[in-house]
């Protein structure tokens, strides 16, 4: 008589551990692809992507894969959709920033504290200034609804972090890529 085994669900920190294990393993050398160098140093040098990201193994897996390519420098990472809205409105403790240079592109994870990242979207859409800016949702939901209520939201893209750290890696230089490199906007 065979035994069933059981799933046991880990722990957070046991999914953390397991991350900075994965991180670890990734010995690829980090050097930018010279097209995509050369195509973004053709474009404007303000161009920067504002990343709102609450968890710390994803923030250090988006830099490692954004290392990738030629934007480096010009990534902001963000820990909840607060911080998120004061760094695009120049408020609270970025009142320092001028207003009018927005962000290319804002990365949002939707599972953020004090304010999640589909409600960072709704603000972005009810104003002028930043209707207009592409807001790409990255996160772990796999639910219809997420998705739904982003795109019904104004996202410009939905997309699933992969699991796979290699599959993640490649998710965050493609998005790069595309909205950095290739798409035209109006902001």
């Amino acid at each position: 008589m065979k035994k069933e085994q059981s799933f046991i669900s880990p722990s957070p920190q046991n999914l953390f551990i397991h991350y900075i294990k994965l991180l670890e393993s990734v010995s690829e050398p980090m050097s930018p692809d010279e097209n995509n160098v050369k195509n973004i140093q053709e474009q404007n040098n303000n161009i920067f992507i504002l990343f709102a990201e609450d968890d710390p193994v994803d923030q250090e897996m988006i830099f490692r894969a954004i290392r990738k390519t030629a934007v480096l420098n010009n990534v902001h990472f963000v820990k909840d959709g607060s911080e998120a809205l004061e760094y695009i409105n120049a408020s609270g403790q970025y009142n320092w920033r001028t207003r009018n240079i927005l962000p290319k592109i804002v990365v949002l994870d939707l599972r953020m504290p004090k304010i999640n990242g589909l409600d960072v979207l709704k603000k972005l859409r009810s104003d002028d200034a930043t209707k207009h800016l592409p807001a790409i949702i990255f996160t772990s939901s796999t639910e219809d609804y997420d998705c739904e209520e982003s795109y019904r939201s104004g996202a410009n893209s939905f997309i699933v972090k992969p699991f796979n750290i290699e599959e993640f890696q490649q998710a965050v230089i493609d998005i790069v890529n595309y909205w950095v490199s290739r798409n035209q906007t109006i902001v």
